[in-house]
């Protein structure tokens, strides 16, 4: 499971961690409520250790306990909390009942009273290496929960999917919800385009690389700000409104390099990162050529606009170092020069 420090269910692999509201609506259940006894019963069985002081910075290290549930069954449990300079505070727990994951070796134990004493050390040897095993799995999942934190697409590094979803206990299902929490983390419901959050992180990201390799090429970031979208939601309905925001993405997507970034920031506007450009003149030539490619009259709405229907957009430029040192100076400015072109746009003749 991971949870927030004061229980609040983010993710579990087993039991729910959403309960159903009168109002049909969901709230998120406390680790301390689930219905789940082993849920309940891990999480206390942490806190009684005290991890749950965002000052324990030794807290970050993955842990490992034991207890005995209300059935009388050993439970092993692997602990860590996510570091706290990451915006996160979290907590990732794995429990295991000892039978599910020990059987082998608690017969090994049996034979070994008949055998020889031998046979038990081996069958000690055995249950450490699982125990081992699970620390091991337990920080590949704090990995996850890191990168899930930082911002950084799935892609970045190995997937935690890849290394772990394939078990089929409870640390696969949980290496598979981090997997999908990150995907969810950093994508736009609506366009499937990086959401507001990824697209600051990987400008952040530009500005640190460029500073440590000293990259002579500047990078360009453009605000896109689709221009009366309320106008297109009031007369055609908002699933138009959402479609012309569908396809504007995708021709921003199909309107750049593949090394770019192309994001839905908010409501009407999108947010692109061209990952190198070579002068300002290169940054506004991109300019005009996704203007144009906007330009043309919209294709999957046929059905709710009349036909030819296009949608105005305005976009501003910002270039790195040019125009700011870091993310919010940079995007301020692209979108203080995007309302200067729409002005200029609406201003009646001289």
């Amino acid at each position: 499971m991971v949870v927030e420090a004061d229980g609040q269910l983010v993710g579990v692999s087993r039991g729910a961690h959403l309960k159903a509201l009168d109002a049909a609506g969901h709230e998120r259940l406390n680790a301390r409520q689930s219905p789940d006894g082993l849920v309940a019963a891990a999480y206390a069985a942490v806190r009684e250790r005290g991890l749950g002081k965002a000052a324990d910075a030794a807290a970050t290290t993955p842990r490992t306990l034991s207890f005995k549930d209300g059935d009388g069954r050993s439970v092993q449990v692997g602990y860590a909390r996510v570091d706290p300079v990451l915006g996160l505070d979290w907590l990732i727990i794995a429990a295991v009942p000892r039978a599910d994951f020990l059987a082998g070796a608690r017969q090994g134990i049996v034979q070994a009273a008949v055998l020889a004493g031998l046979a038990t050390v081996t069958a000690l040897g055995v249950g450490w290496a699982v125990l081992g095993l699970v620390t091991r799995q337990l920080r590949q999942l704090a990995e996850a929960a890191r990168r899930v934190g930082d911002g950084q697409p799935a892609g970045s590094a190995e997937p935690v999917e890849t290394a772990l979803a394939g078990r089929r206990d409870e640390i696969g299902e949980l290496a598979r919800s981090i997997a999908d929490m990150q995907r969810r983390l950093l994508t736009d419901p609506l366009t499937g385009l990086s959401n507001r959050g990824a697209i600051v992180r990987h400008v952040d990201d530009r500005i640190l690389q460029q500073r440590r390799r000293g990259d002579r090429w500047p990078f360009a970031t453009l605000v896109v700000d689709v221009v009366r979208l309320k106008d297109i939601n009031h007369r055609f309905g908002r699933g138009v409104g959402d479609a012309v925001l569908r396809e504007v993405g995708q021709r921003l997507r199909a309107g750049v390099r593949s090394g770019d970034l192309v994001a839905r920031y908010a409501g009407d506007e999108f947010v692109l990162l061209l990952e190198s450009v070579e002068d300002r003149a290169d940054a506004e030539a991109a300019r005009l050529h996704l203007e144009t490619a906007l330009s043309q009259p919209l294709q999957d709405i046929a059905a709710g606009a009349p036909p030819g229907h296009a949608v105005s957009v305005s976009i501003g430029v910002a270039v790195y170092p040019d125009d700011g040192q870091d993310s919010e100076s940079l995007l301020r400015h692209a979108e203080t020069d995007m309302l200067a072109r729409q002005r200029a746009a609406h201003a009646p003749d001289a």
